[in-house]
């Protein structure tokens, strides 16, 4: 019994004791718990507190750096978005011309033929000598220039033209155009019948050596010099009838008169085409050569172009007699004529 009791009590004591010790051990983590969180509130306190000093002298410092740099600096626009660069190839800009009006007179110079501002439109002008010296008129890809040696010639220019003008100026041939000269002549040119020269008779007169003279479809300075078969020694007659163009090369134009042609040196007239009854009187005549190839044409008028209704060739070195009739045209070609007595 007692050793039950015994067994009992010790039993009870150890179950205090446990029970005791933890209570102890529990209010121990109690406190150090609340210690532990005591410690955390006061360190996040204290760490709150330096942030906030920091902060503030940062911001203090921040502030002053700032004020020191507007002091020194001065203030300034904002700047705008950065333009992207960008390269270009360099060429050579054109050259800045003038409008041209083919209107108006245009001066010596190089001109181009097309529907730019800067070029004579395509067309017909009247291209006129301005001063003493040589002047021309000159085609790109033509075989050569053709010399002004008058007051005032036409020209066709046509679209893709290149036209080099010495000494002389240009205009439309709508606004301006060839005309008699103050004497009453035309010179070396070309000439619209009709317009710039009144249909009727002429006489023509040599100028130059190689004097030519034809009738041309248009004002188209490229024609072939061959084409113009009329010839000039001396002087000659020439009836132009309206709707062609007369080109006179080395020569010139002139009313026909109630004067005679030439004044003879004695009784010899010299080459060229007379009428008879008016330059000399009709009769028997005596035909002397001046070359290898002299010749005595007859005409029954000055129609141009027309063939001779006859021909006599005259040998060399040896007088030929002729018999010239009332009304008919002669040509002497590099012949004489002396009136026989």
């Amino acid at each position: 019994m007692k050793k039950l009791f015994f067994c009992t009590s010790s039993l009870v004591l150890a179950l205090c004791f446990l029970f005791l010790t933890g209570c102890k051990i529990k209010s121990n983590d109690s406190q150090t718990t609340s210690d532990t969180s005591s410690e955390t509130t006061s360190e996040q306190a204290s760490f709150t507190s330096n942030m906030h000093s920091l902060v503030n002298d940062t911001t203090a410092s921040q502030l002053d750096t700032s004020a020191a740099e507007q002091t020194s600096i001065a203030p300034t626009k904002p700047s705008k978005a950065p333009i992207p660069v960008v390269t270009v190839p360099q060429t050579i800009p054109a050259p800045t011309v003038k409008k041209i009006d083919s209107y108006k007179w245009n001066p010596e110079g190089v001109y181009k033929v097309g529907y730019e501002k800067n070029m004579l439109i395509p067309g017909e002008y009247y291209v006129v000598k301005t001063g003493t010296k040589d002047a021309s008129i000159n085609m790109v890809n033509y075989k050569s220039a053709r010399p002004i040696d008058s007051v005032s010639y036409l020209v066709n220019l046509n679209l893709g033209d290149e036209v080099y003008l010495i000494g002389c100026k240009i205009i439309h041939s709508s606004v301006e155009h060839p005309h008699a000269q103050p004497d009453g002549k035309y010179l070396s040119g070309i000439y619209k019948i009709g317009r710039d020269i009144p249909a009727g008779e002429y006489i023509l007169r040599q100028t130059g050596e190689y004097a030519r003279f034809g009738l041309v479809p248009d004002a188209n300075i490229r024609g072939n010099y061959d084409d113009l078969r009329g010839r000039v020694k001396n002087f000659s007659y020439v009836t132009l009838k309206e709707g062609s163009y007369l080109r006179l090369d080395r020569c010139t134009l002139e009313a026909v008169t109630d004067k005679p042609i030439v004044n003879p040196s004695g009784e010899v007239y010299p080459q060229g085409m007379y009428l008879v009854g008016k330059d000399l009187p009709e009769g028997e005549y005596l035909a002397r050569p001046l070359a290898n190839s002299s010749y005595i044409y007859f005409y029954n008028s000055s129609a141009y172009p027309s063939s001779p209704s006859k021909t006599i060739t005259l040998r060399k070195n040896k007088e030929t007699l002729v018999v010239l009739k009332q009304g008919q045209y002669v040509f002497a070609d590099n012949a004489t004529l002396t009136k026989r007595a």
